[in-house]
């Protein structure tokens, strides 16, 4: 049978009673923990009704009892007799397992297997309600949703902030089922009773106690606090409920419309009456009356057309500017389909929309569910099983417990306190401020379980630091979701911190040599024993911890060619995991290339990455295949390049490919410091890119400063225009432009190739390219080492 998923909701009591009640043959029904001990701490036995009662939740030694005389039976054989078609002499033995359980007569306890420590659940009976804190103290608040109350009133009744046992308090009363009721303390008790929505949107009634308790048949309520809450609870209909605030939800909104209607038609006659009252003269007249949400739509617009402030003035005003205007505006309804059963959209909308929403929003919830609200009020304290709070030896003899063993001692401690209370006296006798004083401890130590801090006085060690409570334990990070059911640490995989590798290609990942060692371990033994001095695993063991030379070798040989996957958290898209060649390097951290660090929204601030080593050949062939990270260079949800070069990288192009700042000249000045460069040229001229970078490293020669290299390609311009042709004594011409020039023998002609040319982006002016405007032309292009260093990098990582 397989899970398709899991579903968190909120539990009935009989459901919490059902996961913790267990019947005995004896039929004695246990589950309940009536102690708040432990262990004893003699025999070191889980003492009897506490905590780790065996009774409760099962041996802690497999097949036997708490005292020894039992053990479990294995499955017995039973012999029957076979078919009348097979041979009669014949008996065949079937193993039967037992149904019943058995039990030890002596210390009532199952001889068991110890895993049931780990899912039998026990239950703390209150005599007193509590409410759970995650439905009053958490945003949204679902009680202040359910209840017309607000959230500090909530919070207060709970807590008994606000009981007086002296004088009535509205609070004390709850209504019948089939009403829908709201509590302002000493001021109003708004009732609306069960009848059509149109009743229930008056205005609520004012306060009066007496009439309220004689037509309501109202009753008190004991001790308030709670218990209060849950009857209230318990008395909503929420089918009810839920068509009454869809009424009142769908009114709001109409009447909003209507609002908004009226704002613009009163919008319209302010525009008509500027055009029909003359210059310099006072509207006397009064304006239409504001209306309401109309039931006649038309003949409000025909009240308003007939109205003396458009008649006077009808001469002056086209009935066409206004009446069809207002006719529309009046025609228009709200689309209430457009907020259906299941979300509300209340962008833009009044206070009281957004309340029924939030509330229509909690009651749906609840009914598609089929969920009680009552059930957010706890009677039956559900506890977790012993094994998910052990408490474990330690060494030095002492015991290590978890922290929720503590917080339930605390609550078991306050409960038997408040039953003995309550035991003692008579209950028409019983002092009221003890009983809130001990439901208030009660309340706060099942609010200390379940998130204790939230608190404003959380339970805290002798350290001064928190208890570790059941929201602790399941949210954040190191919940245990996040950290234990959706993360698990899996074999062949690795985890270290991420540094700059800018000397790696897009595909490659430098991996430590440790890290490297442990992942590949079984292909490094497996590659040992194919060597003649190793005969088994034990000796490649051996040869691995003492990290010889024939190791090392090894693992070069194993891991060319084999692909690892990087994986960063959050996996949030598929790029989130991309496969690398490794190349082992010394050291502790992963190297990575910067570029491919948007895919995994990674930076080197001590961001941490996984390692997972695919195993098969078909991973393998997968891995580099369709993950290797030069095949991922789009993006797969936008389309758009996710390896491009970003901060530090765009600094170090732009210083890279940066020259020294020329001053701006005029065009003969331009030509008269060339003319005293000529001179001195060979001195600045390279013949090569080698002999460039050959200069730079040898310091002859900066990495800003303009340099004449030989070039022996094309060259594309945006300037055509020459600065200067000279023309030497030999007969050599030198065509001077703005960053390259070109020299070529006067006799050679541009008639031999007519139509090879380099075009530039203008495409109106064609310069010759060395093999068309002369075989021996020779081009020189002004440039710096820096551009020459720059232009060497893309052409060496672009397999060029």
């Amino acid at each position: 049978m397989s899970t398709q998923f899991i579903q968190i909701q909120l539990a009935s009591p009989n459901e919490i009673a059902r996961w913790s009640q267990r019947s005995l043959p004896t039929g004695e029904n246990i589950g309940e923990i009536l102690k708040a001990d432990t262990i004893n701490y003699r025999t070191f036995k889980p003492e009897r009704g506490g905590l780790f009662c065996e009774k409760i939740f099962g041996s802690t030694v497999n097949g036997e009892c708490t005292c020894g005389k039992t053990k479990r039976r294995q499955n017995r054989s039973t012999p029957v007799d076979t078919s009348p078609e097979d041979d009669p002499t014949t008996i065949q033995e079937v193993s039967v397992p037992k149904s019943v359980v058995e039990i030890c007569p002596y210390c009532q306890v199952e001889p068991t297997d110890v895993k049931v420590r780990r899912y039998r659940m026990g239950r703390i009976t209150l005599r007193k309600p509590v409410a759970h804190m995650w439905y009053f103290k958490n945003t949204p608040n679902v009680l202040a949703n359910l209840l017309p109350i607000k959230a500090k009133t909530i919070t207060e009744v709970i807590y008994f902030s606000e009981y007086s046992a002296s004088l009535p308090n509205a609070i004390n009363y709850c209504v019948h089922p089939h009403s829908i009721w709201a509590v302002n303390q000493w001021k109003q008790l708004s009732s609306f009773f069960a009848g059509t929505p149109q009743r229930l949107l008056d205005k609520p009634a004012p306060w009066n106690k007496d009439q309220i308790i004689r037509r309501a048949g109202l009753q008190s309520i004991e001790n308030c606090g709670a218990q209060a809450i849950e009857t209230f609870l318990h008395n909503i209909d929420l089918e009810f409920l839920e068509r009454v605030l869809t009424a009142k939800f769908k009114y709001e909104l109409q009447k909003q419309d209507a609002r908004s209607v009226q704002n613009e038609i009163d919008s319209q006659i302010a525009a008509a009456a500027a055009l029909a009252v003359p210059a310099g003269m006072a509207l006397e007249q009064k304006q239409p009356t504001r209306h309401p949400v109309a039931t006649n739509f038309r003949q409000t617009a025909e009240d308003i057309a007939k109205h003396s402030y458009f008649t006077k003035f009808d001469s002056n005003i086209e009935k066409t500017f206004w009446q069809e205007d207002v006719t529309k505006m009046l025609n228009r309804r709200v689309d209430v389909t457009k907020y259906d059963r299941t979300s509300q959209k209340t962008h833009g909308m009044s206070r009281e929309v957004r309340q029924y929403s939030k509330r229509l929003r909690c009651i749906r919830g609840l009914l598609r569910k089929n969920i009680r609200p009552e059930w957010m009020i706890i009677s039956l304290f559900p506890v977790l099983p012993p094994d998910l709070r052990p408490m474990i030896q330690m060494s030095s003899g002492r015991f290590a417990a978890a922290d929720m063993n503590d917080l339930y001692r605390r609550l078991i401690y306050r409960k038997i306190r408040f039953d003995k209370f309550i035991s003692l006296f008579d209950p028409e006798y019983l002092p009221d401020l003890l009983i809130r004083h001990d439901l208030v401890l009660l309340q706060e130590a099942v609010d200390a379980i379940i998130d204790n801090g939230r608190l404003a006085k959380p339970m805290m060690r002798a350290n001064r630091t928190l208890f570790k409570s059941l929201t602790a334990v399941i949210e954040g990070k190191q919940g245990r979701f996040r950290q234990n059911l959706l993360g698990k640490r899996v074999d062949y995989s690795g985890r270290s911190v991420i540094v700059v590798g800018p000397k790696l290609r897009l595909h490659q990942c430098g991996l430590p040599r440790e890290m490297a060692l442990e992942l590949f371990q079984p292909f490094v033994i497996r590659a040992l024993l194919a060597h003649a001095d190793v005969t088994n695993i034990r000796a490649a063991k051996n040869l691995i911890q003492r990290r010889t030379p024939l190791v090392w070798e090894t693992l070069e040989t194993v891991v060319h060619g084999h692909p690892i996957l990087l994986n960063r958290a959050p996996t949030l898209h598929r790029l989130g995991i991309q496969a690398f060649e490794p190349i082992l390097l010394p050291g502790r951290a992963i190297q990575l290339h910067p570029l491919v660090c948007p895919a995994f929204n990674a930076d080197f601030d001590g961001d941490q990455m996984a390692v997972h080593i695919p195993l098969s050949l078909e991973a393998q062939a997968e891995a580099r295949l369709l993950m290797l990270a030069t095949h991922n260079w789009l993006s797969p949800a936008t389309g758009e390049p996710s390896i491009l070069p970003s901060q530090d990288m765009i600094l170090g192009f732009y210083y890279l490919t940066a020259a020294k700042p020329t001053e701006k000249m005029t065009k003969r000045r331009a030509l008269r410091q060339h003319r005293k460069k000529d001179k001195t040229m060979n001195q600045g001229i390279f013949s090569n890119f080698a002999q460039v970078l050959q200069s730079f490293s040898l310091g002859k020669v900066q990495m800003h400063d303009w340099i004449w290299v030989r070039w022996h390609a094309g060259i594309h311009t945006d300037s055509p225009e020459p600065l200067q042709m000279l023309l030497s004594r030999s007969g050599q011409v030198r065509t001077v432009y703005k960053n390259y020039i070109m020299e070529h023998s006067a006799l050679e002609t541009r008639a031999s190739h007519p139509t090879d040319f380099v075009t530039v982006p203008d495409m109106t002016t064609a310069i010759p390219a060395p093999s068309a405007a002369a075989p021996h032309a020779e081009f020189f292009i002004r440039t710096t080492p820096g551009r020459v260093i720059f232009n060497n990098l893309l052409y060496e990582n672009l397999f060029l």
